[in-house]
């Protein structure tokens, strides 16, 4: 994350916007200790960890992202366990590269499935309850696939709110249409 701030509205489970955190690890510049949100669940910390996800502090998180980018992609190791450096650097280069990395893959959904923004509505609050203006079953004008590259569930819930019916299929799934 390059915002220099991370982790003071804590995390709300009402907000979460897809199946699983997409991430392997988890860098910011400073990891805020407080929680600050009234409706917050926990903390930044405790969700990572729930999810097995390492994660760092105290980085120059908008330096590395220039390096990155004038770079490209580099492979790297985060560890609260290992300190000992040619460990690390041995680990970071016996891991995969990103040339040709098809990450849509490892993001993606497992087999379509069709959206159901009543459900969304029927949240208590949050992300959910920005769903109850969709329209109705009977008012839905569009049919829309949507691939899922990643894509976050607000997507959904805005396409239902705009008058479509939304099946979200795999981002491998063909493009060829099929008639019916």
């Amino acid at each position: 994350m390059t915002y220099p701030h991370i982790g003071n509205y804590g995390v709300n489970r009402e907000d979460v916007e897809s199946a699983r955190p997409q991430v392997a690890g988890f860098i910011v510049r400073e990891a805020s200790q407080v929680v600050s949100s009234w409706r917050a669940s926990g903390s930044l910390a405790r969700y990572l960890d729930a999810n097995g996800i390492v994660g760092i502090s105290e980085i120059d998180t908008r330096a590395l992202t220039r390096h990155l980018r004038t770079h490209g992609a580099k492979r790297g190791v985060i560890s609260a366990l290992d300190l000992d450096r040619d460990s690390l650097v041995a680990k970071a280069r016996a891991s995969r590269s990103m040339i040709r990395l098809d990450l849509a893959r490892e993001v993606t959904c497992e087999k379509p499935w069709a959206f159901d923004s009543k459900a969304e509505a029927r949240r208590p609050s949050g992300a959910g309850a920005r769903a109850r203006g969709a329209a109705r079953q009977d008012e839905r004008r569009f049919r829309v696939v949507a691939y899922d590259f990643g894509m976050k569930h607000n997507i959904l819930r805005n396409l239902a709110a705009a008058g479509c019916e939304v099946t979200v299929v795999p981002a491998t799934t063909s493009a060829r249409t099929r008639s019916r």
